[in-house]
């Protein structure tokens, strides 16, 4: 089965709605001709991004970081945060570091990336 067909399988490209940015976007065009493996994304209109990659999740976060994360490192901060908040609270952002959180636009969201996330983590 391709990646593709299981985002489509996690929902993500339903639940981030017009947020979600498939590989015939222009933006993860662009990131793939400066080298990133980027696959699908959900971007916000002011440039806040995350970025699924195939063995990265890339970032832009509202703090004005931009960075990239190991699969295995963003699994352990989505679920630290969900075991925090708890995995149906409605939020936006994750907290990623003391000054850096990763934006996941709302649990059901959050969930479809942690899903798509796993699916690629070896």
């Amino acid at each position: 089965m391709s990646i593709e067909a299981k985002i489509k399988r996690n929902k993500l490209d339903v639940l981030a709605g017009e947020f979600y940015q498939n590989a015939d976007s222009n933006f993860i065009k662009h990131l793939q001709q400066k080298g990133f493996e980027a696959i699908v994304d959900i971007k916000r209109q002011d440039g806040i991004y995350t970025v699924i990659g195939k063995d990265f999740t890339y970032f832009y976060s509202n703090s004005g970081i931009e960075d990239q994360i190991s699969h295995k490192d963003f699994l352990e901060v989505l679920k630290k945060n969900a075991m925090k908040i708890g995995k149906a609270n409605d939020f936006e952002f994750v907290k990623y570091k003391e000054d850096c959180s990763i934006w996941v636009l709302n649990g059901e969201t959050m969930n479809a990336i942690w899903n798509t996330v796993m699916l690629l983590h070896k």
